[in-house]
This record gives C-alpha cells, structure tokens and sequence, in this order.
C-alpha cells in the first residue's frame, strides 16, 4: 500500500502542478478526456519511479481521445461513431461539482 500511495502522490502532484484536475479512485485516475495520454505517461513514468518496474501494463475502462484520433484516417466510420459519442455526452452537474470546479480554475489564475 506505501508503494501504491508513492505512485498515487507523484502522479497527483504531476497534474496538480500543471493545473490539470485529477480525481483518485481506488487504484484508477479520471482526468478530462484531453490529457487520457497524459495520463498514461505520468502513471508509467511514476510506477518506474517509485518500483523500478518498466514493464507495466495499464488497463484503459473507456476509449481516450486520443485512441480515437489514431484511427481518423485509417476507418474513418470507426473515427466518426466515436468521436460523436465524445463529444455528445451530456453530464448533469450539481450545484456542490460547479462551485469546486469554480474555485479550482480560480485557483489556477
């Protein structure tokens, strides 16, 4: 668990510093679909870090914006279904969400 906490504090601290906001759950990370790249590389780059281990497999819930844009040019039908169901996900905040959200990029300026 010290290990894991390690990892978690460097990754947190990599993000915080860029004014990028993170949430932890458990053993997995949520960041704005932008910075799904970001992500994966600060994870590897801090599990190497802390453990030594370069060979690590990182498992992806859902399709990044990234993995989307790969396939752009090579099946376009496959890009075009995506790339909607991104940006067409229509999320319900509450009030308590948008006034953190609100003090977070006061924070930032």
């Amino acid at each position: 668990m010290n290990i894991d906490s390690q990892i978690t504090e460097k990754i947190v601290k990599r993000f915080t510093k860029k004014k990028i906001p993170i949430l932890c759950l458990h053993d997995s990370f949520i960041v704005p679909v932008e910075y799904d790249d970001e992500l994966r590389t600060q994870m590897l780059k801090s599990i190497k870090e802390v453990s030594g281990n370069n060979n690590i497999q990182i498992k992806r819930k859902n399709i990044g914006l990234n993995q989307i844009n790969k396939w752009k040019y090579i099946d376009r039908e496959y890009y075009l279904s995506n790339i909607k169901e991104v940006g067409n996900k229509k999320v319900k905040r509450t009030k308590g969400y948008e006034l953190r959200k609100k003090k977070f990029y006061n924070l930032k300026s």
